[in-house]
């Protein structure tokens, strides 16, 4: 699905806080004794998942401290990959999701609360994840196979993000005829030399995930570094995640903006970023992103950033950009 920019968090939850939400749940907590995901970037933060008899299972965590993440971790993808973390961990405990299933992005939208004007975890520490029971999707077992709708992010008492899109929990069986014939499971193959992480507003080489970009009449390219961080490769896997693709096209994203605009890549924001998985990033080649940069009325740009391996469309990001002037505002 496509989020449809003119809903508000209000629109479904009211003027909730996250102490008024936390009020309505009539179920204790359940504490998430196994984290789903270890070592990811950010930590796994979940710290219970709660449903309300008002129709909404609700994840609660913390965001890293400012001095643990800035100013590595600060725009909309970390929002992004924290509603993962909280809808996966909501699946594995309270939807009948089991270890051997397999959690799969298929489409993503991701919208950025006008309210945040700078790094999302500057100041708040406490962030709520409400999804709404009617987005789920039931087999006839009683076990969850899907999320499709809408999620909300709340940082402290304040709206954060929409979430939107389509996530399956995926059997081993469907899973194995989802892929076909695929890669065999390991880490990614080939060497691509890094940028430099100043380019892209990173302090460590292991976190960039772009190698050297090249201009075209049309845009930039980059290869992905094939690399098994281990925020992504925190599981077995044959083909290269999703959030490591969406990182890598941030990146681009991020280069675009500075290139484009002259400004340090500090000053550049994400507010939206739209992910939609067309197939599988095989391990044994790295993939090429290519860049376009599309301008819009109110003078804003969108980069359409394309992961391409074997001549083939494998994955689609749109990213739109923002950043902090010399004075402190957005443009």
């Amino acid at each position: 699905m496509q989020i449809r920019h003119q809903e508000t968090f209000e629109a479904l939850v009211g003027n909730w806080s996250p102490f008024e939400i936390g009020a309505l749940d009539t179920a204790p907590a359940l504490p998430v004794e196994t984290p789903v995901r270890k070592g990811t970037m950010p930590p796994h933060r979940i710290e219970k998942v709660l449903r309300s008899e008002t129709g909404y299972y609700i994840a609660i965590g913390k965001l890293p401290d400012p001095s643990e993440a800035l100013p590595d971790v600060t725009d909309t993808l970390f929002l992004a990959e924290f509603v993962r973390q909280a809808i996966e961990t909501i699946a594995r405990t309270m939807l009948g999701m089991v270890a051997e299933d397999v959690f799969v992005l298929k489409a993503v939208d991701v919208k950025r609360s006008d309210s945040i004007a700078g790094p999302v975890n500057e100041t708040r520490t406490e962030a709520v994840i409400v999804l709404p029971e009617k987005g789920v999707r039931w087999r006839a077992d009683g076990s969850a196979y899907a999320v499709d709708g809408p999620v909300y992010c709340y940082l402290g008492a304040q709206s954060g993000a929409l979430f939107g899109g389509t996530v399956a929990f995926l059997k081993p069986g469907d899973y194995a005829a989802l892929r076909g014939v695929g890669g065999s499971f390991g880490f990614p193959k080939g060497h691509t030399e890094p940028l430099f992480p100043s380019c892209v507003g990173k302090m460590r080489q292991a976190d960039v995930l772009i190698g050297q970009v090249r201009r075209h009449r049309d845009g930039l390219s980059a290869r992905i570094v094939p690399q098994n961080p281990q925020a992504y490769f925190d599981r077995a896997l044959d083909h290269y995640p999703g959030m490591m693709m969406a990182e890598a096209a941030r990146q681009l994203a991020v280069y675009s903006t500075c290139l484009d605009r002259d400004v340090l890549p500090g000053q550049v924001r994400v507010t939206l970023i739209r992910m939609g998985f067309s197939s599988f990033a095989e391990l044994a080649t790295p993939p090429f992103l290519h860049a376009t940069v599309k301008r819009t009325r109110q003078g804003g740009q969108t980069i359409i950033v394309e992961v391409r391996q074997s001549r083939n469309v494998r994955a689609r990001f749109e990213i739109a950009t923002t950043f902090v002037t010399n004075h402190g505002g957005l443009k």
